[in-house]
């Protein structure tokens, strides 16, 4: 029998900075959406539990991404699983909390969106953007969010009694609590349809979230272009010293968007790749090559 977990020593999810760069799903255009009165999710998505490694029992918010992305593959007739341990090791270079466990909506959003989400097979799958509900507490734009883009990822704060069962109820005073990454991917009269990964908190990792149940956060992710192989491709300082050999990294590198840009991801020794584009500009005490990781 699986140990129980004490949720409040969790915070697997945390808060995502706030950016008026964000796209909004507002009010005004949930009003004007004809939406039906029951959405049922459209798959039951993979068994995913977060507490059958040590490394990832803090994941649950790239386990909910990596659900959603899952989802969004089978809409288009392709079945893929994802790495959420590489995707939650890939949030916690950016997300800000480099001292805390767990990550935010917003890192893992960003990484799907310049790198894409890792498959287990190696390939990169990436999303085109996301979209932020403004009031993630008004069912009218949840239910617009969910029946347009067939789900979103949302943080909630859970306790470990209010958790438990095929429908959760909000954590009540007095109950240690913690942060929580969920997927709602359809919804009824009453209730939002969820999928998570503690699977052992509910028979399996689908259950029913009153729509009165609080939210914090919550995005709906937009893919609307066919499944492609992404090739992981970005610009690197190629005079660094020790780090490169031909055509290998011999040493710890980092992988830009754009030239002296955002990381994208540190390589290390052993990877392979191929130069795709040169700058003939010296920039920030460096020379620059685009590279493609093979």
């Amino acid at each position: 029998m699986e140990t129980e977990i004490d949720i409040a020593q969790l915070n697997g999810c945390l808060p995502s900075p706030v950016d008026e760069r964000d796209h909004l799903i507002s009010g005004e255009v949930s009003s004007k959406i004809v939406r039906p009165d029951v959405c049922p999710a459209p798959f039951d998505l993979p068994d995913i539990n977060q507490f059958s490694k040590e490394e990832t029992k803090y994941a649950c918010v790239t386990c909910s991404l990596s659900g959603i992305r899952h989802q969004l593959s089978r809409m288009q007739d392709v079945t893929e699983e994802y790495d959420y341990q590489w995707l939650y090791d890939q949030c916690k270079l950016i997300d800000g909390y480099p001292g805390l466990n767990g990550t935010s909506l917003k890192a893992a959003l960003e990484v799907a969106r310049i790198i894409g989400v890792k498959t287990t097979t190696g390939k990169f799958r990436k999303i085109k953007e996301y979209k932020k509900v403004i009031n993630p507490n008004d069912p009218a734009q949840m239910e617009t969010a969910i029946f347009l883009y067939h789900g979103v990822i949302a943080a909630v704060t859970l306790s470990n009694a209010g958790w438990k069962g095929t429908i959760v109820r909000a954590p009540r005073d007095g109950e240690p609590t913690g942060g929580h990454g969920e997927v709602l991917n359809g919804y009824g009269a009453n209730n939002y349809f969820g999928q998570d990964s503690m699977p052992s908190y509910h028979g399996g990792c689908i259950f029913q979230q009153p729509k009165l149940y609080p939210i914090n956060e919550a995005f709906a992710v937009v893919l609307d272009e066919d499944i492609v192989d992404t090739a992981l491709t970005g610009w690197v300082a190629s005079d660094v010293k020790n780090t490169i050999s031909g055509d290998t990294i011999i040493g710890r590198l980092n992988l830009r968007d754009s030239i002296n840009g955002t990381l994208i991801k540190t390589l290390t020794p052993g990877t392979k790749f191929k130069v795709v584009g040169t700058s003939l500009d010296f920039i920030a005490g460096h020379s620059w090559q685009k590279i493609e990781v093979l």
